[in-house]
């Protein structure tokens, strides 16, 4: 039900250009999708899951072809223009930031090499203020291993996952390794969708962004059977991107 009210409510705002109602539609999807992730597997057939994803996601590249946005996703940490943090899509494949032009208003941005959809709150808040509260830990400026042993810890109580490995190779690279995850609709995803659609790598990743204080997106993405291998490219603070 929260699903087709908020493809309804998406596709209002979109004729209308009314914002909040595409935030709200965008919004109300994932809180259908965060309820059913959220269930105990045996209450609900896995089949059932795996379709609303795979129909969530169909939606989502019909969404991002119809406003053209061939950028990966841009994981924005929390700060004083979007207190909870958001997500950012380009319309190019490299693109310029600029946080001081950001508000939970905005939607679409059309400036050129700054050009792309901002979706804030992130589409999965709910389930990442979750991970917070099972965790008892906000993560802000955290240490990067002490947040992916909690989040790790978190999600593998939920019974989604095995464990999170993370290691960081550099100054600006991090490599995260999701081990045995349990929501097959996650592993069957394209690779470029599943770091915005699956509700585990994303919400992992946006905890990630609030850890550094920095700005983060998806170099590569690489499954091997029920693991997901995923190379992280820090982009820089809040500061470096405000103008």
């Amino acid at each position: 039900i929260f699903i087709a009210i908020g493809i309804y409510l998406i596709y209002i705002g979109i004729v209308y250009n009314i914002i909040s109602y595409i935030n709200l539609g965008i919004s109300g999807i994932f809180i259908g999708l965060m309820i059913i992730t959220f269930i105990p597997s045996n209450l609900i057939d896995i089949n059932l899951y795996d379709s609303t994803v795979h129909s969530f996601s169909m939606f989502f590249e019909t969404f991002k072809n119809n406003l053209n946005l061939k950028g990966n996703g841009v994981y924005i940490p929390p700060y004083t223009n979007l207190p909870k943090g958001g997500l950012f899509i380009s319309s190019d494949k490299y693109c310029n930031i600029h946080l001081g032009n950001f508000d939970e208003e905005t939607f679409k941005i059309n400036y050129g090499n700054e050009s792309g959809v901002l979706i804030a709150p992130p589409l999965n808040y709910s389930f990442i203020k979750e991970i917070e509260k099972y965790s008892n830990m906000d993560f802000s400026n955290s240490d990067i291993y002490t947040t992916i042993s909690a989040v790790s810890s978190t999600l593998k109580a939920y019974g989604l996952i095995d464990t999170i490995e993370c290691e960081e190779i550099d100054d600006n690279i991090i490599k995260l390794t999701i081990e045995d995850i349990k929501l097959k609709s996650c592993l069957n995803l394209d690779v470029k969708t599943s770091g915005i659609i699956c509700p585990i790598i994303s919400s992992t990743l946006h905890i990630i962004a609030k850890s550094l204080n920095q700005l983060i997106t998806i170099k590569e993405i690489e499954k091997k059977g029920n693991c997901v291998e995923i190379t992280i490219v820090k982009l820089g603070t809040i500061d470096e991107h405000i103008w």
